[in-house]
């Protein structure tokens, strides 16, 4: 039981990881779009 929970803690935490990144990469990716218009 304990050990079930922990893995499906760890499979949460990282797939919140990997949406995190994918998103801070599109803010990034946004913002350089942003600034090729800008310049």
């Amino acid at each position: 039981m304990h050990l079930l929970a922990a893995l499906n803690l760890s499979f949460v935490i990282r797939q919140e990881t990997i949406v995190l990144i994918r998103m801070s990469q599109w803010n990034n990716t946004k913002s350089h779009i942003e600034n090729g218009k800008n310049h």
